[in-house]
């Protein structure tokens, strides 16, 4: 596992899809230990003081990649086009109020209540954001992972709840990953 977590999400031929950890974790799931995709995906998010199994596996595998170098390839077409359809993602402004992930990570010196919020588009503050999850968050008593921190930003953009290992989650995660490439991962971490 050491370093596996810094070249992901990538494309996997057995699934013919490219796989975060936590898609690639419910294939393996599926085709491995027998659950229904349905058992392997059963409460992704959790809620405050609420345990979640995935959570701790994927802390436990990310931390073997600690101390490495991000190094998010995206060649295989399937990638690239994953990569792409995540930055149409991050752009789009939508719902009640017009938000997208722009809306708070696409400028400089932003914060919610006390919370900096790193702009995204620039790729120290991506390296810093995106290779700090999954983390301890205080707020929640529990390690979080990435595809959490994805659904309760939509959450808060007040979008339709991002499905679990979605195509669309895992786009927005190869975006974000890609455009940290070359950063330190240095998760798990501790947020408020």
């Amino acid at each position: 596992m050491k370093g596996a977590y810094t070249v992901l999400p990538k494309y996997f031929a057995d699934s013919d899809k490219v796989e975060d950890l936590e898609s690639r974790l419910v294939t393996c799931m599926v085709n491995l230990q027998g659950l229904t995709p349905e058992e392997a995906k059963k409460d992704p998010f959790g809620g405050p003081g609420k345990k979640v199994p995935m959570d701790a596996l994927v802390a436990y595998i990310t931390s073997e990649s600690r101390g490495m170098k991000m190094n998010v390839a995206a060649t295989h077409p399937k990638e690239k086009e994953a990569y792409e359809l995540g930055r149409e993602i991050f752009f789009f402004r939508g719902g009640p109020h017009d938000f997208g992930c722009v809306t708070c990570h696409g400028s400089d010196n932003l914060r919610i209540r006390l919370q900096d919020l790193p702009n995204l588009t620039k790729t120290a503050d991506a390296q810093r954001a995106y290779g700090s999850w999954p983390a301890y968050r205080v707020s929640q008593g529990e390690v979080r992972s990435f595809q959490w921190r994805l659904n309760d930003c939509f959450r808060q953009q007040r979008f339709p709840e991002l499905e679990f290992v979605s195509p669309a989650s895992i786009a927005l995660t190869m975006f974000l990953a890609k455009n940290a490439n070359d950063g330190v991962f240095d998760a798990p971490s501790i947020k408020r």
